[in-house]
């Protein structure tokens, strides 16, 4: 009898496993599988083409939203991505049966299949119905979001025309705590302006300008520490905010700083916590060097916890084998953007070579030791290369600024993917 009983339910396990049935009625997961891009390209002749490439669709998450039932990519596909015909895995719980409901006619349904390609050029509907057969269902939206803009492009917007920076000259700008300023010489006389968000001018109040006595002029700030060239052209420091100042160490002959075309920029470090990277870029004096052609560039690592070394400034030396130079460039701007250094300046000092002032942007993204032309940065097709001046500031929207002298002409730019907004 026991080894009756034993098989009786063994027997009955068995067929409850081969037809057990749920009423849950879920997609669990959603993946895309290898996906075709068809890329435009110019060819070094100047003639069009159109490239195909294939993407691995895997690599774009898709999120799921079981409150809403929405189902959409949290990261956009690549521009030129074809969407018509696409193969994807969609998982459901406990083996629900899933539909897909017609374009046209939302009465046919389609049963899913992952061999089957699916044309997501619209929003589509999914329905997955519970394996108990009961009728119990759930509908979903499904978007496949393509970028409409290439991200490596970037664009540019000009705003009006500044009375007040035709007038200046010596431009320089920065962004802080929210706000853009731009600042420059109007004979003797240094004056800041506020900058709004549509471009016009504000004046700060002159005594903002004021100078330290025995300092020529700022240089930048990280966030503990502030740097001024001395009226002796040595590099000061201060970290009590500006009210003392003392000689800051260098590791090379101080004979090798700029004294002018000095241009700052100051970032975090990803790999140190609480730690600031420094540069500095400039030009030697013309008269004592008139022949060079090279800027001067400098770089510090700042550790901002307490008792920890002070860091000194390191010149970065000019190899031989350095192909990438910085041109000795006057009225120098720097700004860290897209996880590199953009550098952009007047007319090339030390060559006898006529070179037009503010037609090229350079790039670093070796934290200024190499620096290349490249193409997703260009000036704008309407620029006025006749400026006398020109500064180049980065806001919190990663938005470009260009101020420029004489022309009064302002900027505002971005490249496509760092205004792209990538939802977790």
């Amino acid at each position: 009898m026991l080894l009756t009983t034993i098989a009786v339910m063994t027997s009955c396990l068995n067929s409850s496993s081969d037809t057990a049935s749920y009423n849950d009625a879920a997609i669990t997961s959603f993946t895309l599988g290898t996906l075709t891009r068809y890329q435009h390209q110019t060819k070094k002749d100047g003639t069009d083409s159109i490239v195909k490439k294939t993407i691995n669709g895997s690599s774009y998450r898709f999120h799921i939203d079981q409150n809403l039932k929405l189902i959409y990519n949290t990261d956009s596909l690549p521009i030129g991505t074809d969407v018509a015909h696409v193969l994807c895995t969609v998982n459901t719980k406990n083996y629900g049966n899933l539909f897909i409901q017609d374009v046209e006619d939302e009465n046919v349904l389609y049963i899913y299949s992952s061999s089957d390609t699916i044309n997501f050029t619209s929003q589509r509907k999914f329905i997955v119905y519970s394996s108990d057969n009961t009728g119990n269902n759930t509908e979903y939206l499904v978007n496949v979001n393509v970028h409409k803009e290439e991200g490596s492009d970037f664009v540019w917007h000009q705003l009006a025309d500044s009375e007040e920076l035709q007038m200046l000259t010596n431009l320089k700008a920065h962004f802080w705590n929210g706000q853009m300023y731009v600042a420059g010489d109007i004979g003797e006389e240094n004056i800041t302006f506020y900058v709004d968000k549509e471009g016009k001018l504000t004046p700060v109040s002159a005594s903002s300008n004021e100078l330290p006595e025995g300092i020529k002029c700022w240089i930048g700030a990280t966030k503990e520490e502030i740097y001024a060239l001395s009226t002796d052209n040595k590099l000061m420091i201060s970290r009590d905010g500006g009210t003392t100042w003392e000689e800051d160490i260098l590791d090379e002959d101080p004979s090798m700083l700029p004294v002018r075309d000095i241009a700052f920029v100051s970032y975090p470090l990803e790999y140190a916590e609480n730690t600031e990277y420094a540069l500095m870029v400039g030009n030697r004096s013309k008269e004592e060097y008139p022949q060079e052609t090279i800027a001067m560039v400098w770089r510090k690592i700042v550790d901002n916890d307490e008792y920890t070394p002070e860091g000194i400034w390191t010149y970065l030396d000019r190899s031989e084998n350095n192909q990438y130079t910085l041109p000795r460039l006057e009225n120098l701007s720097l700004v860290a953007y897209d996880d590199g250094i953009l550098a952009i300046g007047g007319e090339i000092i030390g060559t006898d070579d006529a070179s037009p002032a503010y037609t090229q942007i350079y790039q670093s993204r070796d934290d200024g030791i190499t620096w290349k032309a490249n193409k997703s940065y260009q000036l704008p097709d309407a620029f006025d290369d006749t400026t006398n001046s020109m500064a180049m500031a980065r806001d919190d929207d990663n938005n470009l600024w260009l101020f420029c002298g004489k022309t009064g002409q302002i900027w505002r730019g971005r490249l496509n993917k760092l205004g792209w907004v990538v939802q977790e």
